[in-house]
């Protein structure tokens, strides 16, 4: 099958271990990212499968119409970027797995990242040092202190693990399910969503962005922390209200920031609020890009493929397409 993989910036998918799974298929990468339609309808004009990298690239409808020959997207966890409904319709299968029960241990050590470099200042002090200068601010510890952890998942569960391992008191609010099991692994629940944000020094989104937890995170709740506290989010970044972290930071509640994720990305622009300010950590989306990380993604991505070759497609999204006939 003619096999094209979007958005793979460092070209690195050729060089996994897993790639060999691809061997029986002409497959294309392409390194840049590219939104224009007429141009990924250019790019994508024989393909019968296209490979996502998360959501890096937006599948929608007017795209969809001008590739006769998709059969298949192969891709891993959620979808807000792809039309499933204009898949169903032109008889597209969606495969992506959930991978129920495997944490991205990835992005929970960069979340932990984030947190030691924002409450250390470690870049400032970094860029200081280059710049002839010793020493320029006082840090915080955390032993000791509280860490939020909002929303108790596969990643949040990892990134509280870490906490306590700091020796940290670790605090959750999440769905009612998920309470129970941050209870069960020994940590406190949160009295309220207020308390939560009221209280905690450290404090880390860790949701999936749903209708339900899109802008879950208010101006209000962010002006009720403290001013040393330290809000970090590696999730999405419409979770939070738009424009209201901008604006809490300026007022000094939190008083810092670490982010990995954005309203648009690729982010280009030098001049993003957040980019400008020293109270903030910021990295271009990268809690997932490791190779480890990447051979356990695309090895589920690449297996999908094999099984839709195969006549028994897995991970379906659409279900519906499968009621009739679209064989590989």
């Amino acid at each position: 099958m003619n096999i094209s993989i979007l958005d793979d910036y460092h070209d690195t998918l050729r060089t996994l271990r897993c790639f060999s799974k691809l061997t029986d298929h002409n497959v294309t990468i392409w390194n840049d990212h590219v939104q224009d339609v007429d141009l990924l309808a250019e790019r994508l004009a024989d393909a019968e499968v296209v490979v996502l990298i998360r959501e890096r690239t937006h599948i929608r409808a007017p795209l969809l119409e001008r590739l006769p020959r998709l059969k298949l997207i192969s891709q891993r966890s959620v979808y807000p970027h792809i039309d499933i409904d204009a898949c169903t319709r032109l008889g597209v299968i969606v495969s992506s797995s959930q991978h129920p029960g495997i944490p991205s241990y990835a992005t929970a050590e960069l979340t932990w990242g984030l947190v030691l470099a924002a409450m250390r200042q470690i870049p400032q002090q970094m860029t200081a040092l280059k710049a002839g200068r010793w020493q320029t601010g006082v840090g915080q510890s955390l032993r000791d202190k509280t860490l939020g952890i909002y929303g108790y998942g596969r990643i949040g569960s990892a990134v509280a693990s870490y906490g306590q391992a700091f020796g940290m008191r670790v605090v959750v609010w999440a769905r009612e399910a998920s309470l129970a099991r941050a209870q069960d692994d020994g940590h406190e629940v949160a009295r309220s969503k207020a308390a939560l944000f009221e209280e905690c020094d450290v404090l880390c989104l860790h949701m999936r962005l749903v209708a339900a937890t899109r802008s879950i995170v208010t101006a209000a709740d962010l002006a009720r922390m403290k001013r040393t506290a330290l809000l970090v989010n590696t999730s999405r970044a419409g979770l939070i209200e738009p424009d209201a972290l901008v604006t809490a930071l300026r007022a000094g509640r939190p008083g810092m920031a670490a982010v990995d994720v954005y309203d648009e990305e690729p982010l280009r622009d030098p001049h993003h609020p957040l980019l400008g300010m020293d109270n903030v950590v910021c990295t271009p989306h990268i809690g997932y890009v490791t190779r480890e990380e990447y051979e356990v993604q695309f090895a589920e991505i690449f297996d999908q493929i094999t099984a839709y070759a195969q006549g028994t497609p897995i991970n379906v999204v659409n279900g519906e397409v499968l009621q009739t006939e679209h064989g590989p």
